[in-house]
């Protein structure tokens, strides 16, 4: 998102929700030249936004992204294009690295969609590289460090809209999960050492750093000093999970006063990546169909309701990343490289 004002960029295509005052949200892209918006919306269909992300994800996203991708190729000839498929990273995150029935059949989708891709490519004579930008790997516990944080008295809530929110002002300390990594945000620059033992104590976490640690800990691994942490876009402190273990944002403390968007696809106001939101909160067929229930209020009727439809039970997710510390190359990321002479 942060690149779509970039005008160093050519051609760009991103997810771009339209979100109404009543909270109607429609799929959207935002795209430049201005014009590729409507075009490709116009060949291919309004982006679909409910297979990108949400307790409905599939490869239906994944494809029209390629499409779009092979339309951009040739009506404009890019010299360099950067394309994420997000298909199987979802899959990996709901059902590990190890699962037989689900990740199987993706892989097949994958494998096949990026046949197209790269067929198009290779008759241009085309360098091609396939990368994943992490690896996912097999998980089955969370870890809630802005409870173990609020328990200790450095963070505080508020009590509003129906449940509590994170209060960040007044806060002394607060977490912002990603995945297997959590930045820990300090305003007293006194309690950090009190705060990273805390932290360090805490089942599953298994590294807490300072930047200088990060830094010099990551150049021991054969890295340039000093390219680990960046002050401006990172926490006082970077905690690092034990392998199986991942961070989740959660901060309440009994499950009736969570925030009212804890239930909800609601990326821009959660403090932290929640993979909640791939799942659906009740049980098939009865979540798919309260799903569909609360969209019809919204787009049929233009009833204002939340669509909390989503579960803030998250230990079912089976898949995750950011560790650094993996003890095998077999969840590590791939790099593949095709160039035809």
């Amino acid at each position: 998102w942060q690149s779509m004002h970039d005008k160093s960029i050519d051609y760009f295509i991103n997810v771009r929700p339209q979100y109404f005052h009543d909270g109607l949200k429609l799929p959207d892209i935002y795209t430049t030249p201005t014009l590729l918006r409507d075009s490709l919306q116009k060949t291919l269909g309004t982006f679909p936004l409910h297979k990108f992300w949400g307790p409905g994800t599939g490869i239906q996203s994944s494809e029209w992204i390629v499409n779009a991708q092979i339309i951009v190729d040739k009506e404009y000839d890019p010299l360099l294009s950067f394309i994420y498929i997000p298909h199987l990273d979802y899959s990996l995150q709901k059902y590990g690295p190890n699962d037989k029935k689900h990740v199987p059949k993706d892989v097949k989708q994958l494998d096949k969609l990026l046949e197209k891709l790269i067929t198009h490519y290779e008759t241009k004579n085309t360098k091609i590289i396939i990368l994943s930008e992490y690896g996912i790997e097999p998980v089955n516990k969370p870890i809630y460090l802005n409870r173990v944080l609020r328990n200790k008295g450095f963070l505080k809530v508020r009590r509003e809209c129906g449940g509590e929110t994170l209060d960040c002002g007044s806060s002394t300390a607060f977490a912002l999960s990603d995945h297997q990594i959590a930045h820990i945000h300090i305003n007293d620059a006194t309690k950090i050492n009190e705060i990273k033992e805390i932290v360090k104590s805490v089942p599953g976490v298994e590294n807490v750093f300072t930047g200088d640690e990060l830094n010099h800990w990551y150049s021991k691994k054969g890295h340039p000093i000093d390219s680990a942490y960046n002050k401006e876009r990172s926490g006082d402190l970077i905690a690092m999970s034990d392998k199986c273990c991942w961070f989740a944002y959660y901060f309440w403390l009994d499950d009736k006063r969570a925030p009212d968007y804890a239930k909800c696809v609601a990326i821009h106001k959660k403090p932290g990546y929640d993979p909640a939101e791939m799942l659906l909160r009740f049980p098939p067929p009865f979540g798919f169909l309260y799903l569909i229930f609360k969209a019809i209020l919204l787009i049929v009727f233009h009833i204002r309701t939340k669509v909390d439809a989503t579960p803030i039970k998250c230990d079912s997710i089976r898949g995750s990343h950011g560790r650094i510390n993996q003890e095998t190359d077999e969840y590590k990321p791939i790099f593949i490289s095709i160039e035809n002479r």
